[in-house]
């Protein structure tokens, strides 16, 4: 093969800044994200079970309150009583996952950082498989933690995008 073919097959990519306006105009229907988190997922019921067992009280109907579980559960796992827990030397974090009106609680475990343009979906969650992470046995180990020292059980592994 000639270089020439090479070279026609393999044009380099223009150096376009990722947040011109040449580079958002080119496809209304994509969005830009800096990054991609992905974990195991508590459902907002679960996440609320949890709350209303630890706390003894409930959060009520409004939904947005649901934003406030990741706080109370990074908190649990960051108090004196609980530092012997295996679970609090894990490098985990737990955020919100949206999920139309209401939000699960993502644990994150993976990230990875770059930039990524992604199709509009409603709520951020990656559905491109070259792009989603895979889950592993870390996130195993994490679900099993979650349930032994927390009471918690998770509905799975997701990945969002993060802007």
């Amino acid at each position: 093969m000639s270089t020439s073919a090479t070279t026609e097959q393999h044009q380099p990519q223009p150096n376009i800044d990722p947040l011109s306006d040449e580079k958002l105009g080119t496809n209304p229907d994509n969005l830009y994200a800096r990054r991609i988190a992905s974990g195991l997922v508590i459902p907002s019921d679960e996440a609320r079970r949890w709350y209303r067992e630890q706390f003894g009280r409930d959060l009520g109907d409004f939904n947005l309150a649901d934003l406030n579980l990741p706080r109370h559960m990074n908190n649990f796992l960051q108090e004196e009583k609980n530092k012997d827990l295996t679970l609090v030397h894990e490098r985990i974090h737990f955020s919100p996952a949206p999920r139309g009106r209401e939000f699960d609680v993502l644990v994150d475990t993976q990230f990875q950082d770059g930039w990524f343009w992604y199709p509009i979906t409603r709520n951020g969650e990656v559905v491109d498989p070259d792009v989603k992470a895979i889950r592993g046995q870390y996130e195993d180990r994490i679900e099993k933690l979650l349930k032994d020292e927390m009471g918690i059980t998770t509905s799975g592994f997701k990945s969002y995008y993060e802007e």
